[in-house]
């Protein structure tokens, strides 16, 4: 990939279904969030519509950090990612290699393609989310990598671009978790189906992450209130989201869910939304004016702390 392709790639997240600003997902939560404002607020859908894509939220000076840190990542993995050697391929094979030589007489299960891949779907689906969870967990609880994960809490108003809202660093640590998680899990499939699981099936589109996204997932990154009511118990809200990135002291930490709320709910970071509550955004005594000060703020949070103890 060249710099000059690096610096378009975000333009082609619109037509990557992998991705959350895939257009089909957009489209769906604009149709629900429309759905959503005109049942509270009233008044006709094109209000609705208007307040969804409200410009003030759109072109705010946090929204412009938003694009400005999407862009950047984008051109850094052309850099940093490159010399990545380790990738879920190698690493499904390594498993497997493992696996066959702590049990060489293994039989492969005897499951049609079909059955295989449902499973697959369910187990990655299932698994990716605890990963992510816990990574998220961490870079909450260790303050040396909350530092980091800080920036993505500064947001000071909510668009679907603030899910790219993350300091390089963070990315970098997300990459490497996807690449052993999905390798694990594909060279696990691959030992116990002798290959029944393609390489489509493996390194495609879950189709429970398709269903994810398209039922609304943008809208946790929105200022929608949409609460699942009971269902929080099970999937995370946007509601719930948004509750995880209010300045409140009582919302600090909670609901570090992706897509499923049981972690939450093991670990004790669950907060069940029961009404709509007024919340603010960001980080207090943190705002990051522009790609620059958003870099540079975990090293300047070093320096602050190593001069305290001078």
């Amino acid at each position: 990939m060249s710099s000059f392709d690096a610096w378009l790639e975000p333009f082609f997240f619109v037509v990557d279904p992998s991705k959350r600003l895939f257009f089909i997902y957009l489209l769906s939560s604009v149709l629900i969030g429309v759905l959503v404002l005109y049942r509270q607020n009233g008044g006709s859908g094109l209000q609705a519509f208007e307040n969804l894509i409200n410009p003030k939220v759109w072109f705010h000076r946090s929204s412009r950090v938003d694009f400005q840190l999407l862009v950047f990542n984008s051109l850094l993995r052309t850099f940093l990612f490159f010399f990545v050697l380790v990738n879920s391929l190698w690493v499904s094979k390594v498993v497997m290699r493992q696996l066959v030589a702590c049990w060489p007489s293994h039989q492969a299960w005897n499951v049609s393609y079909q059955e295989g891949l449902l499973a697959y779907a369910i187990v990655s689906f299932v698994v990716l989310d605890f990963a992510r969870f816990f990574q998220h967990y961490l870079f909450h609880k260790i303050p040396f990598l909350w530092r980091f994960h800080k920036v993505h809490h500064t947001a000071e108003v909510m668009t679907p671009v603030t899910l790219y809202r993350t300091h390089p660093i963070e990315s970098l640590v997300s990459a490497f978790r996807r690449i052993f998680v999905i390798g694990l899990i594909s060279g696990v499939f691959l030992f116990t189906t002798q290959s029944v699981i393609g390489p489509f099936a493996i390194f495609g589109v879950n189709a429970l992450d398709f269903a994810f996204n398209f039922l609304g997932s943008n809208l946790r990154h929105s200022h929608v209130w949409l609460s699942f009511g009971p269902l929080n118990y099970f999937f995370v809200s946007p509601a719930q989201h948004q509750i995880h990135h209010s300045r409140a002291e009582k919302h600090h930490d909670k609901n570090l869910g992706f897509a499923l709320s049981i972690w939450d709910q093991l670990f004790g970071t669950f907060y069940q939304v029961r009404h709509k509550e007024f919340l603010i955004f960001g980080v207090r005594g943190e705002k990051h004016l522009n790609l620059l000060t958003a870099l540079k703020a975990p090293f300047r949070s070093v320096k602050l702390n190593k001069s305290k103890t001078l």
